[in-house]
């Protein structure tokens, strides 16, 4: 059916319609019937008058015809055509997506500042700063956590490792902490130059900090931010990180002999720089029945088998650290010098030691130390001017020292001191292979 428009509303209507349905409005005026012509009525005589000579005559008003509207019939009102059915029609609705607060770690850590990496440009306000440190001290912590489970795992080698990986991830940081402290400095109404006050001993680092909490001079944009579930699943795993790597780092502290790493001087019953080697063979040392009273002997010492007691070393500076494990024969040869070689038992506070070694001819001794629960070391030292003996246990950064002045002794060469920080009281004896 064609349709038109109303020019009174504009509304769609159709073509034949005679009245809009919307306004109302007619679009062609009802025809009205035709009238009958009026009927002429006869004029009134007009009688004359008496003339007055004094008053001049005027002429009478002619009465005007009176027009009388005819009655029209009842016209029938028009009926509002009827409405057709229109289909319905979906409006689009375009979607909107809901805002979503960003988290914590989202908006402070890496929006604020990984993202800006080398922006020195801009302001950063102070809340945004010191939440930003805040993430950053919690990522710290993970990080400490995964170095100390490295190390505790991995032993030295983990240790390495652990120290490639901070210096990594140290010098990464530096100069998005460098645009941070700049964009602060600036959102504070100061020089960013004056991040060079750091530079100073003591002072410099303290009237930083106050900079970094003064108030900010410009207005900036709130971001609405949110602890959501990932933050709390990120934080909480920093802390069990960290918590394992401690936890590891004391269990293997704690278990010298049988954790299989070289870890230092510890524990009251055992030799400092403890190693267990997994590889020991029973070999490597000897069996001698410790004496609990050792008796006088003539007073040899080590120093007897020194070629020329001038050429013992003054000192520590050159000690030769040979590392041996189970090559005992092996390295012994390719020391390339004279050798005399001696089996030894003794002990350190109450606990039975034994080491199989040799001496080269300028006073330096090397070889392989036994401790009663298993533990085995490498060990090296030397003769001193004196005549005392300094042996060292285990090597650089996991050792211990022991340190015997030569006693009188029936059998064997007898010396008697201290081992370790603690200064336990232990002797040993020397016998001759």
């Amino acid at each position: 059916m064609e349709r038109r428009k109303c020019p009174y509303c504009g509304e769609e209507i159709a073509a034949t319609a005679k009245k809009c349905r919307f306004c109302g409005e007619w679009l062609e005026k009802p025809q009205q019937p035709a009238q009958r012509p009026a009927q002429p009525q006869p004029a009134p005589q007009i009688q004359p008058q008496p003339v007055q000579p004094q008053q001049p005559q005027r002429p009478a008003p002619q009465p005007q015809p009176v027009y009388q509207p005819q009655p029209t019939p009842n016209q029938p009102d028009p009926q509002p055509e009827a409405e057709e059915p229109q289909p319905e029609v979906e409006e689009y609705q375009p979607e909107v997506e809901e805002y979503q607060p960003k988290g914590f770690f989202q908006n402070y850590l890496v929006d604020c500042f990984l993202r800006p990496y080398a922006d020195f440009s801009g302001v950063t306000s102070r809340k945004e700063f010191w939440l930003c440190y805040v993430a950053m001290i919690v990522a710290s912590i993970g990080l400490t956590g995964l170095v100390l489970l490295l190390m505790a795992v991995a032993g030295v080698s983990g240790g390495l490792i652990a120290t490639i990986l901070c210096s990594i991830v140290g010098l990464g940081l530096v100069v998005p902490g460098l645009a941070i402290s700049v964009r602060r400095l600036r959102d504070a109404g100061l020089s960013p130059w004056l991040l060079l006050v750091s530079l100073v001993p003591g002072l410099g680092a303290l009237a930083l900090l106050v900079m970094y909490c003064l108030p900010t001079k410009y207005e900036h944009e709130e971001t609405e931010t949110r602890f959501n579930m990932i933050d709390g699943i990120v934080t909480g795993g920093c802390v069990v990180l960290l918590g394992i790597g401690v936890w590891m780092s004391l269990s293997a502290l704690g278990s010298l002999g049988q954790s299989g790493y070289d870890l230092g001087e510890f524990g009251d019953d055992e030799v400092g720089a403890a190693v267990l080697d997994e590889d020991y063979d029973e070999a490597d040392t000897i069996s001698v029945p410790v004496e609990a009273e050792p008796a006088y002997s003539g007073g040899k010492t080590l120093m007897d088998y020194v070629a020329d007691p001038s050429w013992v070393r003054r000192g520590m500076a050159g000690l030769t650290e040979l590392t041996i494990g189970n090559n005992f024969d092996e390295v012994a040869d390719q020391t390339g010098s004279t050798h005399t070689y001696f089996h030894a038992t003794g002990a350190i506070d109450d606990s039975n030691v034994t080491m199989r070694c040799w001496l080269t001819e300028d006073g330096e001794i090397h070889g392989r130390y036994r401790h009663e629960n298993g533990t085995t070391l490498d060990a090296n030292g030397f003769i001193q001017p004196d005549g005392d003996l300094y042996i060292q246990l285990g090597h650089a950064g996991s050792k211990s020292e022991w340190r015997l002045s030569p006693v009188g002794s029936e059998s064997g060469i007898r010396y008697e001191g201290t081992w370790g920080r603690r200064h336990k009281p232990s002797y040993i004896t020397f016998f001759e292979d």
